[in-house]
This record gives structure tokens, sequence and C-alpha cells, in this order.
């Protein structure tokens, strides 16, 4: 029995967390639309803004490809966000999130088998072999601090540290991989359909981050809704600042930045332990 209810709670939350998240992304593009942004949301340009910023602007290749490199990712963060979310925090939750955050980019490979095509096995199974050794890491961590009886410790502290840490050194170190080719080959463009799995990814993502918030707050809706309000506020105004400023760096700091972020959340990890 306890088996058939937890089936049937990770499926109800993966047919429900798209439909929050979708309402969620509404209101993303409603702030960006009217702050002057008209791109689409979340980096991810309509395909006719990018064939009209290629036909102006040809230099802004480089840049358009790292808005993609970005996205296709986005499915697997936010899926294994929503996966979290249905199985808790542990070793053994995380293993079975990640495992069905590759859903969508299997999905992907199988449905869109051109982007994907220059991409060699080995260099994607490093990839993602790193990341999986992160989350590890990551939720050993959550485990440990859960010996204590901090209100935060444990499950909170890991979500915690997925959602603030997590999610940028993944993307960082997803773009600094260009020169080992694990992002090469993902074309000039996506076919249009791909763009609707992206946008279901960041629907998991919008409604993963909401249900790690109401965790933080011990299930308190009023205060889980501030914290969510405010990191959702810094998300839109960093992405705006980003889409303007360029992601170039990335290709040359990727790799660097993301490791000195994960040694940096680690030593967080330590010193909060060590108190």
């Amino acid at each position: 029995m306890t088996t058939v209810l937890f089936i049937l709670r990770a499926v109800l939350l993966w047919v429900l967390a798209p439909v929050a998240g979708a309402l969620l992304d509404t209101g993303r593009g409603y702030i960006l639309s009217r702050a002057g942004d008209r791109r689409g949301g979340f980096l991810i340009p309509p395909m006719e803004t990018v064939r009209q910023m290629l036909k102006k602007s040809p230099e802004k290749h480089v840049e358009i490809e790292s808005y993609q490199r970005i996205a296709v990712f986005y499915p697997v963060i936010g899926a294994t966000a929503a996966g979290l979310a249905a199985f808790g925090g542990g070793v053994t939750a995380v293993c079975i999130a990640l495992a069905f955050s590759m859903l969508p980019l299997a999905f992907a490979c199988i449905v869109f088998p051109s982007p994907f095509s220059r991409i060699s096995g080995y260099r994607l199974l490093f990839g993602f072999t790193a990341v999986f050794v992160y989350f590890l890491l990551l939720s050993a961590a959550g485990i440990w601090l859960g010996s204590g009886k901090s209100p935060v410790s444990g499950p909170m502290i890991y979500h915690m540290h997925f959602f603030l840490l997590l999610m940028p050194c993944f993307k960082l170190m997803m773009e600094g991989s260009k020169p080992f080719g694990l992002t090469d080959g993902l074309g000039d463009e996506f076919p249009p359909r791909m763009h609707h799995l992206l946008r279901l990814g960041r629907w998991y993502q919008n409604a993963g981050l909401l249900a790690v918030c109401l965790m933080l707050s011990g299930g308190t809706p009023v205060l889980g809704a501030s914290i969510f309000l405010i990191l959702y506020a810094v998300s839109v105004l960093l992405e705006g600042t980003v889409a303007r400023i360029g992601l170039k760096w990335m290709l040359r700091w990727g790799i660097p930045a993301g490791f000195v972020m994960l040694g940096i959340n680690l030593l967080s990890i330590y010193l909060f332990k060590s108190r």
C-alpha cells in the first residue's frame, strides 16, 4: 500500500507541477514584457526573433548559441526539482529524482536527434557523472546535517543549497564544457517543437522551486510564498541583466566558476555543521 501511495504521489506531482508552473511562467513573461524584454522569457528567444537577430547581426551567433546550450538542460533541472519534491531528501531520493530528470533529455534525443547528433556518448556521460556526484555530495551533507536538531537541518538545508547554489553551478558547468565538446553540435536553431519541451521544463522548475520554498518554511504558506516571491523576483532581475550583458564570459570561465561555487557550497555546509 505504501508503494502504491508513493507512486500515486509522484504521478500526481508530475501532472500538477506543470499546471502550477505554467501559471508562474505566465507571470514571469508578463513581468519581462512590461520591463521591455520581449524575447519570450528565460533566455529562450522565439525562433522568429532568432532568425531576425542573425540577419541583422551575424555576430550575435555565439550569444544565441549560449542561450540554446543553457536552455537544453532546463528540462533536466526542472524535472529533478519536481522529483525531489515528490521523493523527499536522501541519497536514494536523489538517485530516483535524477533518473526521472533524464526522461526529458532522453525524449529530446529521440524526437529531435539532429541537435544532439554530434555529442559523443562518453562526453555526455562525463558531464552527467560530474553532476550526479555533486548531487550525492549535497545529499550526503543533508543527511549529515540532519543528525542535529536545528529547524533548518537535514533535507531543508539540502534543498536550500540545491536551489541557491546547485542550479547556477550546473548551468555554468554545462556552459564551460564547450571546450570538451559536451555541448557542441546543438545547431544554430532548435526545431519549433523543442521549445514546447523546454517550456515544460521551465514549468516543472517553477513548481519545484515553489514546493521547496514551502519545505523551507516548515509548511507555512505565507512564509513559503514570501521566500518564493523573493527568489522569483531576484531571478527575473538576474535574467534581464545577464541577457543584456551577454553570456560569452561563461564559455571561458564556466567550469572554473562552477567548481568555485561547489567549493563555497561544501565549505558553507562544513562551517554550519561545525558551529
